[in-house]
């Protein structure tokens, strides 16, 4: 028999990959991959590069400044303090109340409320400056349950096909077509289930319940 020779240990061939991975690099590999950390390199661009308004017409210059300039109150007690805002709030309030929209009362036992908020919104010109500020009170109905607080659900405005026939019958007929404005059209309509909402804020009447009961017509 020939003697055994010791075992020298083979290395095996260095890839190109090993001598471009640093010590760092190679030591997390071992490790658990929600537990290695990568480091990210990207570019450095400008914001000019990407949007500029050097290619914009005068009036869209104008416009562009016109809307970053004008600031949409998140909160209602923001508006309180500014002429314009708080002008919007008194005449959605006035129009409710004249429509009839609410009575104040005690809410039956077991009755979920439902809560409401204010919604602020501005409307442009063309050349950019400011139309009006609309200031609009909606009742939060997510907080409904189908079947039980209300039984359907319907548009608040048409629907495009709808129009589009519309538009197609005036042409063949050869009718003459003008366009009307009706503001709040949406409280000219009255729904058969009761609604109980809290009274909006910062218009909550003094010396009266906290919650408010929509009376003639309803609103969700």
């Amino acid at each position: 028999m020939l003697p055994l020779e010791p075992s020298v240990p083979v290395s095996r061939p260095l890839l190109s990959s090993d001598s471009a991975l640093p010590p760092s690099a190679s030591s997390d590999l071992d490790l658990l991959i929600a537990l290695r950390k990568g480091v990210r390199q990207c570019t450095k661009h400008l914001i000019d590069d990407v949007v500029s308004y050097a290619q914009l017409s005068l009036d869209s210059k104008r416009f562009a400044l016109a809307i970053s300039s004008t600031v949409i109150p998140a909160t209602y007690q923001e508006p309180l303090v500014i002429s314009q805002w708080k002008a919007a709030m008194d005449e959605e309030i006035n129009i409710l109340t004249e429509r009839g929209t609410w009575t104040l009362g005690r809410p039956p036992l077991g009755i979920d409320m439902v809560g409401c908020r204010w919604v602020f919104v501005v409307k442009y010109l063309l050349d950019g400056t400011v139309d009006r500020y609309k200031a609009r009170l909606v009742a939060k109905g997510f907080a409904q349950t189908y079947g039980v607080d209300f039984f359907d659900t319907f548009f608040l405005v048409s629907l495009i096909n709808t129009i589009r026939v519309l538009f197609f019958v005036v042409v063949n007929r050869d009718w003459e077509m003008s366009q009307v404005d009706v503001k709040n059209v949406f409280l000219y309509d009255d729904l058969q289930e009761e609604v109980y909402m809290e009274q909006p804020p910062g218009y909550v009447a003094q010396g009266s319940l906290r919650c408010a009961s929509f009376g003639r017509q309803f609103m969700v």
